[in-house]
């Protein structure tokens, strides 16, 4: 990934012997995500206990403890808001009217589930730092096997409307892997978008997602 996006160069692609399974393997991944306990089997029935087990107790329960977020109910509803949302523009008045919130206590769950590396949150491009706080961010999961879980939806991608931010999901997913980048999108006021902006300090590379 590094070489392809810093230094232009070409991805290896795989054997025809391999291109089938590399497929099968990766539509898999944008299904069930890439815990450790989920990659370890395969069975499909015990990839989603696998994830219900994650989910329940520590998203929910441990973190609610933790933190210490007094209603429950509005919490979750934020949390299921935002995985049916991924790779969109917050709408913090939205989220607040649909979750039956308020917007500094979105901006409060917001904090928390990144803090624990269940979102993340991508800031929008701009020259200066006013004009980018003073824009949308765009939403996206850690691993998207969890953010299935919570929308019970692990169709196939064919049957999905959405498999575009699914795929676009896994790619910021790489690139924050990339050492010394920061990476944010670019969206007009016409709407004209470039779904990431890579900056390593050198250069600024626009990033377009397409599957």
């Amino acid at each position: 990934m590094r070489d392809f996006v810093l230094a232009g160069k070409d991805f290896i692609s795989p054997s025809e012997l391999f291109e089938n399974d590399f497929i099968k393997y990766f539509e898999e991944y944008l299904k069930y995500g890439g815990y450790p306990e989920v990659i370890k089997t395969n069975d499909f029935a015990a990839k989603h206990l696998v994830l219900k087990n994650i989910y329940d107790p520590y998203i929910t329960k441990d973190i609610i403890e933790l933190w210490r977020i007094e209603d429950v109910a509005k919490y979750r509803t934020v949390v299921a808001l935002l995985a049916n949302n991924i790779g969109n523009l917050i709408n913090y008045n939205t989220l607040a009217l649909d979750g039956q919130s308020h917007f500094k206590q979105i901006k409060h769950h917001l904090s928390v589930l990144e803090e624990i590396f269940i979102i993340r949150i991508l800031s929008p491009y701009f020259s200066t730092m006013i004009t980018e706080l003073k824009k949308n961010p765009k939403i996206y999961f850690v691993d998207l096997g969890l953010r299935n879980y919570i929308v019970k939806n692990f169709n196939d991608l064919n049957l999905r409307s959405g498999a575009g931010k699914l795929v676009e999901n896994v790619v910021l997913s790489q690139l924050w892997k990339i050492d010394d980048t920061t990476i944010k999108y670019w969206r007009t006021t016409g709407k004209a978008e470039v779904d990431f902006i890579i900056d390593n300090g050198r250069q600024i590379i626009p990033l377009e997602v397409k599957y």
